[in-house]
């Protein structure tokens, strides 16, 4: 009988910024290696795995996928455990879908309705989005430079801490509108910041090498006012890219 804690991991899943992260995958292939089949042995494995590895374990797939406990990685580890190891979900004998057995505490989270517009094709842009403790992390990637978003809240509350990034190349300009009242780029702190999160002079992504232009991957954040977010169940977004 085997009691674990797989590592939780930390709050970004990228191995190149976030060591924990790191620490988890290797604990997951360590398991795999530790519970081959056997003779004469039966493994029962309980504890904290802190993965959920289908998506009936969570209350929203899309919404989790980019989360750490439900990124693809993590449950493709698990899952090679479980079927090298011939294990058996026992909840599972009882429970099994359609009828959802959420076996993780996020889904309790907020769930958003994020809806794109804007010039260009519908593949140009689109929004990840991380949702940790008490914060979420809409991150918005664009092509072409000029974009739109509507996004509401259609179950939870509104986190503590609301915070956009923009991976663009320079945020010429930004507008948020809530409840009939607009907010340009110059109402808020807006932070930029390289891929790792340290904060970088300055005003574009952008250095020069060779007479040519190339993209410094970060981004730019900007911290929503809890004011804004308070009793509003959506918030719009427009933005422009500089380097569009």
């Amino acid at each position: 009988i085997h009691s674990l804690y797989v590592p939780a991991g930390g709050d970004i899943p990228d191995i190149s910024i976030n060591e924990k992260f790191l620490h988890k995958l290797e604990f997951l292939d360590e398991m795999m290696n530790m519970f081959l089949p056997k003779k004469n042995r039966i493994d029962i494995v309980c504890g904290d795995l802190n993965v959920a590895p289908y998506e009936n374990d969570v209350w929203s797939h899309n919404q989790l996928k980019n989360v750490i406990s439900h990124t693809e990685i993590e449950r493709e580890k698990l899952i090679k455990v479980l079927n090298k190891g011939k294990f058996v979900d026992t909840i599972k004998l009882f429970i099994s879908p359609p009828k959802n057995l959420f076996t993780w505490w996020s889904y309790r989270s907020p769930n958003y309705k994020i809806n794109l517009s804007g010039i260009g094709k519908p593949d140009n842009r689109k929004i990840e989005v991380t949702s940790l403790v008490d914060s979420v992390i809409f991150n918005v990637f664009d092509k072409f430079g000029i974009g739109a978003a509507s996004i509401k809240i259609i179950e939870g509350e509104w986190p503590n801490k609301v915070l956009i990034r923009f991976h663009l190349s320079g945020l010429e300009g930004f507008t948020l509108s809530s409840q009939g009242m607009n907010y340009k780029k110059n109402t808020f702190k807006v932070r930029m910041s390289d891929i790792k999160g340290n904060t970088i002079k300055g005003k574009y992504l952008v250095r020069n090498e060779g007479g040519d232009s190339k993209k410094i991957p970060g981004y730019f954040e900007i911290e929503i006012p809890k004011k804004i977010t308070t009793d509003s169940s959506m918030i719009n977004l427009k933005w422009i890219d500089y380097y569009r």
